[in-house]
């Protein structure tokens, strides 16, 4: 990551580019589930959430 003051994870979609159309779809019913883990992955790592 260049920024390491920067959001380990945000909302901003527009903040997501990818060269390729990304192969795994996360349904919006299991979002909570992602959001939560990548919250402990960033407190581990000392970093913020957007």
């Amino acid at each position: 990551m260049r920024d390491p003051n920067a959001a380990l994870y945000g909302t901003d979609r527009l903040a997501f580019s990818y060269r390729h159309s990304p192969v795994v779809r996360v349904p919006s019913g299991d979002e909570p589930l992602f959001r939560e883990y990548f919250a402990q992955v960033a407190a581990l790592a000392d970093r913020r959430m957007a």
